[in-house]
């Protein structure tokens, strides 16, 4: 699955302070990919993969941090995969963070987050569904 893929590359990766921070934040992105059959050390991605991947999350992170202090408080995530913004950043007061993908992603995802005792540091909903079908009247 990709989003195994993407968490045996984050956790590989140390640019922009990332596996620091995520270290920080109970070591989720490893969690979540050796759960998945992905150890950090053996994780095999393309040559470069792993610092983009760094640099394309601390983009985002640094976007949704303007946003919040701009005084957005929802904020979705499109295919969130094995995202963990909301455990891994700080979030001001009333954030919302939706997330979406499929439910087999969830099925996957939500068991390895309980087993760590996983604590979101904003409000998180969880809508597994797949994107290419009608989903509003969810």
């Amino acid at each position: 699955m990709t989003h195994e893929w993407r968490g045996g590359a984050r956790c590989r990766s140390d640019a922009g302070g990332l596996a620091a921070e995520t270290a920080s934040a109970g070591g989720l992105a490893a969690e979540t990919a050796s759960a998945g059959g992905l150890a950090a050390e053996t994780a095999s991605v393309p040559p470069g993969a792993s610092e983009f991947l760094a640099i394309r999350t601390r983009f985002y992170d640094d976007q949704v941090r303007a946003a919040t202090a701009a005084g957005l408080r929802q904020i979705v995530l499109l295919a969130a995969g094995l995202d963990c913004r909301a455990f891994r950043l700080g979030w001001p007061d009333g954030v919302r963070l939706f997330e979406l993908d499929l439910p087999e992603v969830f099925a996957f995802k939500e068991p390895v987050l309980a087993s760590l005792a996983a604590r979101a540091r904003c409000a998180r909903r969880v809508v597994a569904v797949g994107l290419r079908e009608p989903w509003s009247d969810r």
